[in-house]
């Protein structure tokens, strides 16, 4: 009876870690704060910006909607939590005040395809989650404390050589709605493009051209699925090798 509840241990403990991982990510509220550039926890970065090169992230009365986004490649795996933009010009503080966002996370199948392989409406949404800009929210362009830094409610977990692509949405629309994001043309980023969508459902290039946001993401390495099995396999056959020895003690 011993070993067989050790063995039905042994698996139901394998079988969490794999469900485990494998669970679709919850929603929860982002977290929105501001600040100088991150340091901790840093997975990818493109904290190049330009002062002469901005992208409005809107959804304004007099210009429409805009979305704004990046793909970028998991070179490990990690649990995504934060997601940093850096401010190149003062936003109208009533316009942004109280303003729902969503951060969506797509997988895609290149993040360094311009093409279809590359583009958000191909991929699948893996993350999406909301939040509100707080009553006194403040920001100055252009200086050392320009960054937003949108924290996730519930991290999400990246594979280890996954392409995907951050987009960031107004819910809802308002006289002068716009955050001034910097930008840099070329290819300052090797692994991925910025991403704009002008209806929330088909996207293109920002401005149509090979360029990339100035953002990090923040997060902890997580292990493999394969390492993480062996290594709770690795706890589980310790405990039967652990119960095993009582046992002797007991009957000797």
């Amino acid at each position: 009876m011993k070993k067989m509840q050790t063995k039905n241990l042994l698996f139901s403990v394998l079988g969490a870690a794999a469900i485990g991982w494998a669970a679709p990510q919850s929603q929860a509220a982002v977290v929105i704060s501001t600040g100088a550039q991150p340091t901790m926890n840093v997975q990818v970065s493109q904290a190049t910006h330009d002062v002469g090169t901005s992208i409005g992230w809107r959804y304004d009365v007099a210009n429409g909607l805009r979305d704004v986004g990046q793909s970028f490649l998991a070179t490990t795996a990690f649990s995504l939590q934060a997601l940093s933009i850096y401010v190149n010009v003062t936003p109208n503080f009533t316009a942004i005040r109280n303003a729902a966002m969503t951060l969506t996370i797509y997988s895609v199948a290149s993040s360094t395809s311009s093409g279809a392989q590359g583009n958000p409406a191909n991929g699948t949404v893996v993350s999406t989650q909301t939040g509100t800009f707080a009553s006194d929210f403040s920001v100055t362009g252009n200086t050392t404390d320009s960054w937003i830094t949108f924290t996730l409610g519930a991290p999400v977990n990246l594979a280890a050589g996954g392409s995907y692509v951050w987009m960031l949405s107004f819910e809802d629309q308002a006289a002068n709605r716009s955050i001034t994001m910097a930008f840099l043309n070329g290819n300052p980023y090797a692994s991925g493009f910025a991403w704009a969508s002008t209806d929330g459902s088909t996207y293109s290039l920002l401005n149509g051209v090979n360029a990339d946001t100035a953002f990090i993401l923040q997060g902890t390495a997580v292990p493999e699925p394969a390492s993480a099995s062996l290594v709770i396999a690795a706890l589980a056959v310790g405990l039967i090798c652990h119960r095993r020895r009582s046992a002797s003690r007991r009957n000797a």
